[in-house]
């Protein structure tokens, strides 16, 4: 068995990008392998290539061919991205650009950070990985949702969230009169793929903003509390949180994952009853037959 170095050889492009400790992603254009960046921790926004979920379909053909285009009927196995200025692309993390040598990027938001075997290129307006929006609006469907997204400037998207539930009252009003620099410092305690933990502190209620793929599969708490996740921006998550100081914990529990987990359990209680049950008959039987052979 060849080592994992040999297999998937680092080079100092990926040297460059495992130096950045921030939760961040990448994109990248030209003759770039799909799935590359995957055996060596580096997140691509076009995920694991070949499976991904319809609505991040729908949202990469959004932010590459903006409202007007309609949707295809169908989205190709491969992802391949074009256009580098979407607001879209900065709210999902997106802070690396790979390109081939010399490819000029002529948009002012991006800062040329790494050249040689490849160059880099920072986007100057990324959005981090989780983020605060004093304000929300509520889309009645996934359809005015999409919509709503594609009207969205990136100012838009530093002060509010789209939603497709409503929140309790108290956070109504911010829809109404809004407020205005607000203001929140969010700490990522840790971040794996089936929990997340941060502390969050913000000066007003609000909403904080995970810029991952919702799932009704996720639990969260706030200092210790259940409490309900929003399907936001059409494909993330989150929470509305009070004014304040607050501890938060999300956990991927899937219901099918535990369905089949108690079915497993169920199982094995049942297996080791019936195996019991063989054992202390073959014991008795066994002392029955002593006796009466001693008889």
């Amino acid at each position: 068995m060849s080592p994992d170095g040999m297999e998937y050889p680092s080079t100092p492009s990926i040297n460059f990008l495992q130096k950045d400790a921030s939760k961040f992603r990448i994109m990248t254009f030209g003759n770039f392998m799909n799935n590359t960046f995957t055996p060596f921790g580096i997140e691509d926004i076009g995920g694991y290539n070949s499976f991904y979920p319809k609505r991040y379909g729908n949202y990469l053909h959004l932010s590459q061919n903006g409202p007007n285009a309609p949707l295809p009927e169908e989205s190709s196995r491969w992802i391949h991205f074009y256009n580098f200025g979407s607001p879209l692309l900065d709210i999902i993390n997106t802070k690396y650009i790979l390109v081939p040598p010399g490819t000029a990027m002529n948009l002012k938001a991006l800062r040329l950070v790494y050249s040689g075997e490849i160059d880099i290129y920072e986007n100057q307006n990324v959005f981090h990985r989780i983020f605060f929006v004093p304000q929300y609006v509520y889309a009645r469907n996934s359809d005015e949702a999409y919509t709503m997204l594609g009207k969205f400037k990136r100012k838009d998207f530093r002060n509010k969230v789209i939603i497709e539930s409503t929140p309790s009252e108290k956070f109504t009003e911010y829809n109404i009169k809004p407020y205005k620099g607000a203001k929140a410092n969010i700490k990522i305690l840790s971040y794996e793929l089936n929990g997340i933990e941060f502390e969050v502190n913000a000066d007003s209620s609000g909403f904080v903003v995970i810029s991952d793929n919702y799932h009704p599969g996720w639990r969260a708490t706030i200092d210790g509390e259940p409490v309900k996740i929003f399907r936001a921006n059409y494909i993330m998550r989150a929470l509305s949180v009070p004014s304040g100081a607050h501890h938060i914990v999300l956990k991927f529990r899937p219901g099918i994952i535990l369905t089949g987990l108690t079915i497993t359990i169920i199982s094995w209680i049942v297996v080791l009853a019936l195996i019991s049950a063989y054992l202390v008959k073959s014991f008795l039987f066994s002392v029955f037959k002593l006796k009466s052979d001693q008889n």
